[in-house]
């Protein structure tokens, strides 16, 4: 089976999916999908390949909904975060009418991430520094790449 209609369906269904960034892994429910940057058990990472920069373009996108995106219970208790977002009380009526859940958000967003890093679509340049790449409050650590 593909990954991306996995991740996708699993998401839908409410299905936890979990990223691991530093050790390129996911898991969706208890099955785990990619260990290590490698697909297990069969399934297929089919991903585009695509230039650094539209990949850093997705993410930044997948971000910005992400940040504005709707908390819930469930998504107040991951203890794991990579990224930062509003809290309910910084989000304005617009974002409650036409915002995304906060899990599926971040699931979008930290699955695409591994998705390229794993595809080899995103370069660390120089100019990125030693450690991290930041635009604003959209960080990436080197070490997911």
């Amino acid at each position: 089976m593909e990954i991306t209609q996995m991740v996708d369906k699993a998401i839908k269904n409410g299905i936890d999916v979990v990223v691991d960034l530093e050790n390129k892994n996911l898991r969706i429910g208890n099955k785990i999908i990619i260990h290590e940057g490698f697909p297990c058990h069969g399934y297929v990472l089919d991903f585009p390949k695509v230039t650094s920069e539209v990949a850093l373009e997705e993410l930044k996108f997948l971000y910005h909904k992400y940040k504005y995106s709707v908390p819930s219970e469930r998504s107040m208790k991951k203890h794991k975060r990579y990224f930062p977002a509003l809290p309910l009380d910084k989000l304005d009526d617009d974002c409650f009418v036409n915002a995304d859940d906060r899990i599926e958000c971040m699931a979008r967003l930290e699955t695409r991430l591994l998705f390229h890093s794993i595809i080899g679509n995103l370069e660390w340049l120089d100019a990125y520094g030693n450690w991290f790449y930041k635009n604003e409050d959209f960080i990436l650590m080197k070490t997911w790449f």
